[in-house]
């Protein structure tokens, strides 16, 4: 990267290594099946994915098949969770992603979207720590720079996206 900056050169460089995509590009395009289904920066491209498949290969994901559960509602293997206004239709079936540093720790003031369980694995990465929080029959991927016990989690609507299903589309991005 520094000497393509250096000598201000366009480079294309093809790996499958998403982490190292997503360090050392200015752009990236997902392909599937021999096709382009997203292109953008790394971060858009992280932050949001076209569909579920871009979601799953681009970073960690907590992604479930959900079904939408009124205006701002979403029924996952997790439970009910409360979103964003999405503008889905009742009964439509999306994917639900929710990123590993989406998850805040302890329980929301208001109980939405919180959760009880116990951590069932837990990685000491440096300046951050990934762990796997069992809810009942569910695991979540979380990570955090907190390292003291964790006894209850809460997802954010701000952290729930919705995207298309396999083959369905969304008519709003949460």
């Amino acid at each position: 990267r520094r000497l393509q900056r250096l000598h201000n050169i366009a480079t294309m460089y093809i790996t499958h290594d998403q982490e190292e995509a997503l360090s050392m590009a200015d752009r990236i395009a997902v392909m599937q099946n021999g096709r382009i289904v997203q292109v953008g920066e790394p971060r858009e491209i992280y932050a949001h994915p076209v569909n579920r498949e871009v979601a799953d290969f681009v970073g960690h994901a907590n992604l479930w098949t959900g079904r939408i559960a009124g205006p701002t509602g979403v029924e996952t293997p997790l439970g009910l969770l409360t979103t964003a206004p999405h503008g889905c239709k009742s009964g439509d079936t999306v994917s639900v992603l929710i990123r590993p540093e989406g998850l805040r720790l302890g329980r929301s003031a208001d109980a939405v979207n919180s959760f009880s369980g116990v951590v069932t694995r837990d990685r000491f990465l440096g300046s951050f720590r990934r762990f796997d929080f069992q809810c009942g029959a569910t695991t979540l991927l979380g990570e955090t720079s907190d390292m003291g016990e964790i006894s209850s989690i809460h997802i954010p609507a701000s952290s729930i996206q919705l995207l298309p299903d396999s083959g369905g589309s969304v008519s709003e991005r949460s």
